[in-house]
């Protein structure tokens, strides 16, 4: 093996915790986001993919793994009790329990027939999103958010921690 007397980079482990405040400024930037009043430093108005918004909300509300959300098909909703089974997350098929603030937006969100994904991705219609593919990429869209909000070094799964952590701080 040509690699057996390098020695290994060893990692440390990351785990960064959104305080109250923090939390604060990205529902604040999220909601501009949505109403389209998102600038940056110069004034420049600053388009956010409303696809992402819904994202980024769903994690924060409910702690599921990015790929979870991104790949959240309406049929894996289960309403009446407030969950979706996904067939296909990372640890294997399971339960994501849906809060009621996540519940209201996924039913605000207005679904073409031909919807598949909750997070619509693809090109995007006159109304929205097609919904027949789900949404791939969130990185330009959490760096722009992410700036604005003045949380530099935050990670979307940083967003998943502060979820844990504050169910765990509850009890």
């Amino acid at each position: 093996n040509p690699c057996r007397h390098v020695k290994k980079f060893k990692e440390k482990k990351r785990e960064r915790f959104l305080s109250p405040a923090e939390l604060g400024r990205l529902g604040d930037v999220l909601a501009k986001a949505e109403r389209f009043e998102l600038k940056d430093k110069d004034g420049k108005r600053l388009w956010v993919n409303p696809a992402a918004i819904t994202a980024i909300r769903l994690i924060v509300l409910t702690g599921a793994r990015r790929g979870e959300i991104l790949n959240l098909k309406w049929s894996e909703i289960e309403w009446d009790r407030s969950r979706a089974l996904l067939e296909d997350s990372k640890t294997g098929q399971r339960y994501l329990y849906l809060p009621a603030p996540a519940l209201k937006l996924l039913s605000d969100l207005k679904p073409t027939p031909n919807a598949v994904y909750a997070v619509p991705g693809g090109r995007a219609n006159a109304r929205g999103q097609t919904g027949e593919t789900p949404l791939t990429n969130l990185k330009d869209p959490w760096k722009t958010i992410t700036t604005a909000a003045d949380l530099g070094g935050v990670r979307i799964h940083d967003l998943r921690h502060s979820f844990a952590s504050v169910g765990a701080s509850s009890g």
